[in-house]
């Protein structure tokens, strides 16, 4: 939101200039530079049809684990295979493999239930002392990725997938992406229209781990 305002005060700035009736050389060139920078801003919102939290799994997205908390009985495992399936599925390095052992995974499946929240699932993310931290922060060692079974309960296999889909574009480094419908990152309530990674997403995670570490 910050950044479009600031967009705004350049094409402001930048046309008041233009439409002096005397308009100086030194003008002028503040006049390109600014028209440069508002090119420059529009043409990457273009090209790059992610948004990233800028920290990230630390290690990597190769040859790592995930497992299921006891609160994951019964159907509720069915969409976080799903998820963990179609990010495989996709040109990035996404591999993680299931494991028993929850103490050596980097991903942690739950389930909880809630009425009052308003989320469909949500990622916590920790550092590797088991302190939750904040992700904008720093990177982390491994997430906890919850579905909410309250908002879920009458929603389709393909629908949750998606959701569990969307968390898991998190524990990766992948932020939410409200502008774009056509993304697995942008929220269900803001029109997401997909329920699998898309080229935008999987560029994302390319751009956060072009080796898969």
């Amino acid at each position: 939101m910050q950044e479009k305002k600031n967009l705004i005060v350049l094409e402001v700035m930048c046309f008041s200039i233009l439409l002096k009736k005397r308009i100086t050389m030194k003008e002028k060139r503040i006049s390109l530079v600014l028209l440069v920078i508002i090119l420059i801003s529009m043409f990457s919102q273009v090209v790059f049809g992610y948004q990233l939290i800028s920290h990230k799994l630390s290690g990597g997205i190769r040859n790592r684990y995930y497992a299921f908390d006891s609160t994951v009985t019964g159907y509720w495992s069915t969409p976080f295979y799903n998820a963990v399936n179609r990010w495989y599925n996709t040109n990035t390095y996404h591999a993680f493999a299931q494991t028993t052992n929850i103490n050596n995974a980097q991903m942690i499946f739950y389930t909880y239930s809630s009425s009052t929240d308003g989320k469909n699932g949500y990622t916590a993310f920790f550092s590797s002392s088991n302190v939750q931290i904040n992700p904008y922060a720093t990177d982390w060692s491994y997430c906890q990725v919850y579905l909410n079974k309250y908002h879920l309960a009458s929603t389709t296999t393909d629908f949750d997938s998606g959701v569990a889909c969307h968390e898991l574009g998190h524990v990766c480094g992948l932020d939410d992406n409200n502008t774009m419908p056509a993304t697995i990152m942008c929220q269900a309530g803001s029109g997401r229209t997909v329920t699998s990674p898309q080229s935008d997403d999987c560029n994302g995670i390319n751009y956060i781990y072009p080796n898969g570490y």
